[in-house]
């Protein structure tokens, strides 16, 4: 019972890190997307070499473009499953931050990190979340991933895609 009384509480401070993002998406924003940068697409973030590191030799990188959140995603897989399934990128604007960190860090389930980026913030639920100037790229996996190995590959490849922000 504690077990899954934890997941839905995960879950719901899933959907509330959500909410958060796109309350705070400029308003103002134009109706059709202007063209990304290179280092808005998160896939820009990372090489080849640096996803096979992370998680084996043979392992793939694509992008896609989630319709549900709107967001750009790079969802990375090993060659084959194991310990991970999946590793999902995602960059996003800093606009919010502090309160965005402030709504997730609890000193338990989500701690600060030092020595990544500008600042940043990890936990198992939301993975590692880096900022770098006026960005932040998170990086995370499935709680179906092993917990260890998720953390291991999710920091090295958060470290990667924040050097290149």
């Amino acid at each position: 019972m504690h077990i899954r009384s934890r997941r839905s509480s995960l879950l719901v401070a899933l959907i509330a890190f959500l909410a958060v993002v796109f309350i705070l998406r400029p308003m103002n924003a134009p109706a059709l997307p202007s063209p990304p940068t290179a280092a808005n697409i998160p896939c820009s973030l990372l090489t080849q070499a640096d996803v096979e590191a992370a998680l084996g030799k043979g392992a793939s990188m694509a992008s896609t473009h989630n319709p549900r959140t709107g967001m750009d995603e790079c969802r990375l897989k090993p060659a084959t499953a194991g310990k991970i399934q999946e590793i999902i990128v995602v960059v996003l604007s800093a606009q919010g931050w502090e309160m965005v960190k402030k709504g997730f860090v609890d000193g338990k389930d989500v701690k600060d990190v030092r020595g990544l980026g500008d600042d940043a913030f990890a936990g198992r639920f939301i993975g590692y979340n880096v900022r770098k100037g006026h960005r932040y790229v998170k990086v995370f996996g499935p709680l179906t991933n092993d917990a260890a190995a998720n953390d291991k590959a999710t920091r090295y490849l958060a470290e990667k895609a924040a050097s290149r922000l």
